[in-house]
């Protein structure tokens, strides 16, 4: 590529508040940036949850606790999909909630657990990302049904683990 193109790209891609990257020989203007991890993502402490599927099992699942407003601002914002795929979160509300997850920033889709204060996963809902398109839809996700937790984690998580609303549950320190 040439040097007038790759300048052309840059002066784009601010222009449209995105950074350009190469992908493949390609610039793209709106492609987002992502990285591995974050401030608030690393703030996170690692904990050992252990639910019990619907079949009875019990399920050992290693996440990254957000409780601080920070944390729970934060989530999987700005995180590359490769790092998604292999890190959950868990968010702890100080009490049972009924509040919606928004999908900003976000570099892919999600799982969402939802889990009452007893610990009985209420829901489980697939959240997908936003478009680069501004005009595209801006949906948030959430339940009928108050929460005090909720798990994220890579599509298919809870799925393959037998997790699901019923007789499925996280077992509580």
């Amino acid at each position: 590529m040439n040097r007038r193109y790759w300048l052309f790209a840059a002066v784009v891609g601010a222009l449209l508040g995105a950074t350009a990257l190469p992908l493949d020989g390609v610039v793209q203007a709106d492609a987002p940036t992502c990285s591995a991890t974050t401030p608030e993502l690393d703030s996170m402490a690692p904990r050992e949850l252990v639910f019990v599927s619907n079949d009875g099992r019990r399920v050992t699942v290693a996440a990254r606790v957000a409780r601080e407003p920070t944390q729970l601002r934060a989530g999987f914002q700005h995180i590359c999909p490769a790092t998604i795929d292999r890190t959950a979160i868990l968010f702890i509300f100080p009490v049972a909630v009924r509040t919606r997850f928004h999908m900003r920033n976000v570099h892919g889709a999600l799982d969402i657990a939802f889990i009452d204060a007893d610990g009985a996963v209420v829901d489980v809902v697939r959240m997908e990302p936003y478009g680069a398109d501004p005009d595209s839809a801006r949906p948030v996700y959430g339940t009928s049904s108050a929460f005090q937790y909720a798990l994220e984690a890579a599509p298919g998580f809870f799925d393959s683990r037998g997790i699901a609303p019923g007789k499925s549950r996280m077992l509580l320190e």
